[in-house]
């Protein structure tokens, strides 16, 4: 019987994963949790075999909370669903420890179909994660201005590109407005860019778009 995790803040979508899996697999136990506090705790506290985590939790850095499921429990596998483009996060999810990773929108059969190979051991990379980890092998391969930045300066520049603003930003991720705007320099600095407008425009030419 394996033991499963789903981490996801919205109880709708942990609901039909939930039921997904249960009726795909049959024999499993499904654990929830809501938030990252509240999934490390069952991480270090039971016997778990997979953990299904959402990225973009609100509060804390998806891969950070990757890295501290690892260091719990070594043996646990791990399936990211993400919004965002394989281009922003696969390889750090990947190099954080990841087995698999997946976008929101993906089919209920790619979902079985990744939980089941990650579950016998294998690694699940679906053809768009796979031809971005060729890309980034190459080792001539020049990073663009985005994939420099970091997991949390990652989420702030996608929650930019979608028009939000310095304080919903701050309470959407729950840090404080200084911190954000600390985030926003740095990123507009990295990306070579004066003004939340450029990077939208570069957003857009790069396909980063939503």
């Amino acid at each position: 019987m394996h033991r499963i995790l789903i981490v996801e803040d919205h109880p709708l979508f942990r609901s039909a994963i939930k039921q997904l899996l249960t009726k795909a697999l049959g024999n499993i136990v499904v654990r929830e949790a809501g938030d990252g506090q509240e999934a490390l705790h069952l991480v270090r506290s039971q016997s778990l075999d997979m953990a299904i985590l959402d990225i973009s939790l609100q509060g804390r850095s998806g891969t950070d909370l990757l890295r501290e499921f690892k260091r719990a429990s070594a043996d646990l596998r791990i399936l990211v669903l993400s919004r965002f483009p394989e281009e922003q996060y696969a390889v750090r999810v990947f190099q954080s420890g990841g087995d698999g990773y997946l976008r929101k929108n993906a089919d209920t059969k790619e979902v079985v179909r990744a939980v089941r190979k990650i579950l016998n051991g294998e690694e699940y990379v679906s053809d768009a994660v796979a031809q971005h980890l060729a890309l980034e092998a190459k080792s001539d391969a020049v990073k663009l201005p985005h994939e420099t930045l970091s997991s949390r300066e990652s989420q702030v520049f996608q929650l930019l590109v979608a028009g939000k603003g310095i304080t919903e930003i701050a309470g959407t991720l729950k840090l404080n407005v200084t911190t954000v705007s600390t985030y926003r320099a740095r990123i507009l600095e990295k990306i070579d860019t004066k003004t939340n407008a450029d990077l939208v425009r570069y957003a857009m030419h790069h396909n980063l778009v939503q």
